[in-house]
């Protein structure tokens, strides 16, 4: 039976007192992410985006999916087996809206093309139909991100069901109801310089029925600035921990960039060919 919103807060604010809603192992968890498009379903472009550029971020490590039939085993071997809140809810619950942020050193100028994570669900019911959408956001402060409606991301995106560039959402490390997700950023470049970012994924999911999702911490460190600088944005209070929730751990996220290319030579000669022929004119 679905619960009504008044049995969900109260459900909520219990679990969240003991610390269960923040972090949990994914070990106890049995819930199938059943997959009907198989395990490279939600590709647009035929397979996984193998060439991203370099990892600005990464505590995923050099696995890059499996590309199997049936997961391995254990691919990801640095990945811990607790996890952290992340995901959007109903309305009803909009105070219980969490970001699982880590930081990363932005150069100003490269252009982010992947993001890819690792996370697990607790319970209820196959992936695909109790998620509507992943939101990948980047914030320049995680006690700043805009409220409940994170509304000061330099960079927001939902990213539909099936919009991840490969995807193994049926299970790794051996758990059925564990996925791995790549998803394309185009290349966008972000506003406001050189400086630490802070970049996360929440699934869009009502808890009502389908419980929670969270991101894998690992240990595994890559990129700058290093160090176990995950956290929490909490920015309704819902968890009665704060607006900021430090975990003192690294979540399972991996982000790619590519520098702004040059100008080839023969477009430099073609602008300058265009150039003396209106000086030309000009005289």
């Amino acid at each position: 039976m679905r619960k009504s919103f008044s049995q969900l807060s109260l459900s909520i604010v219990a679990i969240a007192a003991f610390g269960l809603m923040v972090s949990v192992s994914a070990e106890a968890q049995v819930t199938n992410w059943n997959n009907p498009r198989g395990n490279d379903g939600g590709s647009s472009t035929g397979g996984s985006t193998r060439s991203p550029g370099s990892a600005l971020l990464d505590q995923i490590s050099a696995w890059q999916g499996s590309h199997q039939s049936t997961p391995a085993p254990n691919p990801i071997p640095e990945l811990l087996t607790n996890g952290s809140a992340s995901q959007i809810f109903e309305p009803a619950n909009a105070a219980f809206h969490v970001f699982a942020l880590d930081d990363f050193f932005y150069n100003g100028t490269d252009l982010l093309t992947r993001f890819d994570f690792a996370g697990f669900r607790n319970s209820g019911t196959p992936w695909d139909a109790a998620i509507t959408g992943f939101r990948i956001a980047i914030f320049d402060d995680p006690a700043n991100v805009g409220g409940t409606t994170f509304s000061n991301a330099l960079y927001d995106q939902t990213f539909a069901t099936n919009g991840y560039s490969y995807g193994e959402p049926s299970g790794i490390q051996g758990l059925a109801n564990s996925g791995y997700f790549e998803f394309n950023l185009g290349g966008v470049q972000l506003a406001g310089g050189a400086g630490t970012r802070w970049i996360g994924v929440a699934p869009i999911m009502d808890f009502a029925g389908n419980g929670q999702t969270f991101i894998y911490q690992s240990n595994y460190l890559g990129g700058s600035p290093n160090g176990f600088n995950g956290l929490l944005a909490n920015p309704g209070g819902g968890f009665g921990q704060g607006a900021v929730i430090p975990l003192n751990a690294n979540l399972a996220y991996r982000l790619w960039g590519t520098p702004i290319p040059e100008p080839s030579g023969a477009l430099l000669l073609g602008m300058l060919a265009v150039g003396f022929l209106g000086v030309r004119r000009k005289k």
